[in-house]
């Protein structure tokens, strides 16, 4: 039956941390980590990995055949046809949106973001659109109808390579809801991991919670950061990048 499927985008060609996915943070590789802290969120139905044909992403695909996740292969550059086929594909009635280099990921932000857009009846919600959280915390959802809209019309490269573009830019055309759910701006805080001291840092965070890290609440994290700045500092340096290069 249709669902809210969440789909998790992967691949091995990182430009500034190639095979990143699969990079070791404790004794897990980072992909587990955003799989399973996503698998937590009690308004999901299923969870799926979104990946490319290039022969690079045949490890990914085997580490997630080895350990019984779902995965589906498309286009490398076109990523929201990857995403719109793979949905289909999923037979989802809703699409979240979340990427696999975000090991702190929160079920319970996921939960919200997908709340929030059920009682608005909104065609797509988000957590970044109004940037509060940490930087790697983010979630999007849109329903399946809006996603096949943006994939009949989007025509713009950086609307294709980055997948929801079209949805958030056209408030004429669907209805928005930011679900933000902090008033507090938090967006200062790095915790994805694109650059070898994204990982650093984040191995770091590790080391000092040890495997609570791989159980704890956003809001714990936060905590810990709090308590150890020399973690922010480890990272505050590097730069995000736009939605144009992503």
């Amino acid at each position: 039956m249709p669902g809210t499927v969440a789909l998790v985008q992967a691949r091995m060609g990182s430009t500034r941390l190639p095979g990143k996915v699969l990079e070791e943070i404790g004794t897990r590789p980072m992909i587990q980590w955003v799989l399973e802290r996503v698998s937590r969120a009690r308004r999901l139905d299923r969870v799926l990995v979104v990946t490319t044909c290039l022969p690079a992403d045949d490890q990914l695909c085997s580490w997630l055949s080895e350990r019984g996740w779902p995965f589906y292969r498309g286009s490398e550059l076109d990523l929201l046809d990857r995403y719109y086929q793979a949905a289909l594909a999923a037979d989802a009635s809703s699409v979240v949106r979340v990427t696999s280099d975000c090991p702190l990921i929160d079920a319970d932000i996921v939960d919200r973001v997908i709340a929030d857009r059920d009682s608005a009846g909104a065609d797509y919600a988000s957590n970044f659109v109004c940037k509060r959280y940490p930087i790697g915390l983010s979630a999007e959802i849109c329903t399946f109808e809006a996603l096949r809209c943006a994939w009949k019309e989007s025509t713009e490269l950086h609307e294709r390579i980055h997948a929801t573009p079209y949805l958030y830019l056209h408030t004429d055309r669907f209805l928005i809801c930011d679900a933000a759910g902090i008033d507090e701006d938090l967006s200062y805080l790095r915790w994805t991991v694109d650059t070898p001291d994204d990982l650093a840092m984040m191995r770091a965070m590790q080391r000092m919670a040890g495997d609570q890290l791989y159980e704890m609440s956003w809001r714990d994290i936060l905590g810990l950061v709090r308590r150890n700045p020399q973690l922010e500092r480890m990272n505050e340096h590097v730069r995000q990048k736009t939605l144009r290069e992503l």
